[in-house]
């Protein structure tokens, strides 16, 4: 018995030394991963303007409005008219800066009237965190500003449909939100109005949503 015993350790000696020994099953996981992180941006998509026309034919004047950043409707074919005023939006190529010229007012039954879109483009909650104002030049030029509103909109096949939900600071956006900014002056028939000129710059900045505190759900 001790011979055979022997014998069975001195084969798995052998074994081992040419590289020959016992299997075992085994079994594992792998776990894979990815972190990316969001962002958050704001872009002016669209703008439109008014255009104040004197019809020479008629002796009248022709107020039109649209979108786009020259008049999309134009002069009629035929028609004699000659463009006067006008407050018209220049948008930068990047969506950053939308450059608005109110130009040559003067008395009119209407208010001349410029207008902009833009939108959220971040993937994660935004708020409106503040806007800034900064004016320079003739201080009467600000009692012309007869109204400015910010407001929600929506983008639909028909075109722009204009909400009343406004935005002021504290406003929650969602990606994809869309927000309609205003302003229009009207020049009053008062001599001190006339040959007036200012500058001015609107801001608005938008921040990440709740950075803190937050709330743990399922823990």
């Amino acid at each position: 018995m001790k011979k055979i015993a022997v014998l069975a350790l001195v084969l798995v000696l052998c074994l081992a030394a040419v590289g020959i020994g016992y299997a075992k099953w085994t079994d594992s996981l792998t776990i894979t991963g990815k972190v990316t992180t969001g962002y958050l941006g704001v872009q002016f998509v669209d703008a439109s303007g008014t255009w104040v026309y004197k019809d020479v034919d008629m002796g009248t004047m022709v107020i039109q409005k649209g979108w786009g950043q020259a008049d999309p409707q134009g002069i009629p074919e035929g028609e004699d008219w000659v463009l006067y005023a006008s407050g018209q939006v220049t948008l930068s190529k990047d969506g950053k800066t939308a450059d608005v010229v109110w130009d040559n007012l003067f008395p009119t039954c209407q208010p001349v009237c410029a207008d902009v879109v833009w939108r959220y483009t971040g993937t994660i909650p935004g708020v409106v965190d503040n806007t800034t104002f900064t004016w320079d030049g003739d201080s009467q030029v600000a009692n012309l500003l007869v109204s400015s509103t910010m407001v929600r909109c929506t983008k639909t096949e028909a075109g722009w449909v204009i909400g009343t939900d406004a935005v002021v600071k504290g406003t929650q956006l969602e990606p994809g939100d869309y927000v309609y900014a205003e302003a229009c002056f009207q020049v009053p028939e008062e001599s001190q109005y006339m040959d007036l000129s200012a500058t001015g710059t609107f801001t608005i900045n938008v921040s990440q949503w709740a950075d803190c505190p937050t709330t743990t759900v399922g823990e």
